[in-house]
């Protein structure tokens, strides 16, 4: 992620609403990821000072196959949804060990660390001053489903809070759509890779369903029923819906 984004202006005669980020989108997919402790047992073993930073690079590899944060619509969700620690000096080991390293390669990661360091202190300030929220090593008041600083021990139980350890059954991930959609399927859970074909074949399913239940009123002369077919024109609304940005 490049380090020069502009940081917004915040208006400090307006009121910010925190409730805006505990609401985003991505907070359904902190909640898929907790769900699953194969994701981030790197997490689990880290050092206290690495579990922030490990937390998110595992979260961000995983959620890049449902969606991605565009820093330039959405730059508060960019700035939450990341590892805001702040190394201390001299306690991070950023050349990566004893590998050979020509001086103008290690000058040019040491800037690179730098401005990244840089970045995170100016995103914390930023998120602190416009939703009145502390952002430190020490404490941060981030909620991610209802938890602060979830990094420090991952695990499913943390779901339980809000309910979330029932919404992530309504996900979807199976490339060769071969096994069976769950009755109420969250589109935001199912992979970009299958997002239409899925959803598409879920609300078809749905409605094959609906006209199955619905009772032939009996008549003297047999009606000619029409066999409904399982292609569908996918409407306005859900078209939207698919069209929408992740």
């Amino acid at each position: 992620m490049s380090h020069t984004i502009k940081v917004p202006f915040v208006d400090n005669n307006k009121k910010y609403n925190v409730e805006t980020m505990h609401s985003h989108n991505f907070q359904k997919y902190i909640a898929l990821f907790l769900s699953r402790p194969e994701l981030y047992k790197t997490v689990l073993t880290a050092r206290p000072t690495e579990k922030q930073d490990e937390f998110f690079r595992a979260f961000y590899r995983f959620v890049s196959k449902y969606a991605n944060i565009n820093s330039e619509k959405d730059f508060d969700g960019m700035a939450y949804f990341r590892s805001l620690h702040i190394d201390k000096a001299g306690s991070a080991n950023i050349c990566g060990g004893g590998g050979r390293m020509s001086n103008s390669a290690r000058k040019q990661f040491l800037d690179e660390y730098r401005a990244g360091q840089e970045a995170r202190a100016k995103y914390a300030a930023y998120l602190s001053a416009k939703y009145k929220i502390a952002i430190s090593n020490e404490r941060d008041e981030r909620q991610f489903i209802g938890h602060t600083e979830p990094w420090k021990n991952p695990s499913p139980e943390l779901l339980k809070k809000e309910g979330w350890d029932n919404r992530v059954c309504d996900c979807y991930d199976d490339e060769k759509m071969e096994r069976p959609f769950p009755e109420n399927l969250e589109i935001a859970y199912i992979p970009l890779s299958i997002r239409n074909k899925a959803y598409q074949k879920w609300m078809n399913q749905k409605k094959l369903v609906v006209a199955a239940a619905v009772p032939v009123v009996e008549q003297k002369v047999s009606p000619v029923i029409t066999p409904i077919s399982p292609v569908v024109v996918v409407d306005a609304d859900l078209q939207s819906l698919l069209d929408e940005e992740w």
